[in-house]
């Protein structure tokens, strides 16, 4: 098992592979700018359920448990989540990832094209965007209740 990056060192991964990221699709590297993109995504959706105190990392292993985990958390009407993940973004997220796995998993065995990576790469670019700010905002505002409530102890 891969040892537990500081927050020092999460800090440093994200620039590297943001500017990867963004190094790979303007060369037109969608492939590997899928990639990264997936890992992003995955990691973002693991610190939100981290900070509400919901992530198990012997059951959300995977970036659909880790969805799952968080549309349920949305359900709850009164609780942060709902606020700051709207349906929709799950939605789109979930569709990105069914239709970035074909496209990885059976590369091989498909006729997967340059503009089929180039679709799923622009929207993944725009699905790390938004979720980045929506999990530092929600990170943030679990925080500051957590905050609050230590003070009310």
């Amino acid at each position: 098992m891969v040892d537990q990056p500081d927050n020092q060192q999460k800090f440093e991964n994200y620039r590297v592979q943001s500017r990867r990221l963004s190094s790979a699709l303007r060369s037109g590297f969608y492939p590997e700018a899928v990639f990264i993109e997936y890992a992003i995504i995955e990691d973002h959706l693991e610190s939100a359920l981290t900070h509400a105190g919901a992530f198990n990392p012997n059951v959300q292993r995977s970036i659909t448990s880790k969805l799952s985990k968080l549309e349920k958390l949305c359900e709850n009407r009164r609780g942060l989540a709902r606020r700051y993940f709207s349906a929709e973004l799950l939605v789109a997220i979930r569709a990105w990832k069914d239709r970035r796995n074909p496209l990885v998993h059976e590369l091989m065995k498909q006729r997967a094209t340059a503009a089929d990576f180039e679709a799923v790469a622009g929207e993944g670019d725009a699905l790390v965007k938004t979720l980045k700010s929506k999990v530092g905002s929600f990170n943030r505002a679990v925080d500051r209740e957590r905050a609050k409530m230590e003070l009310v102890e």
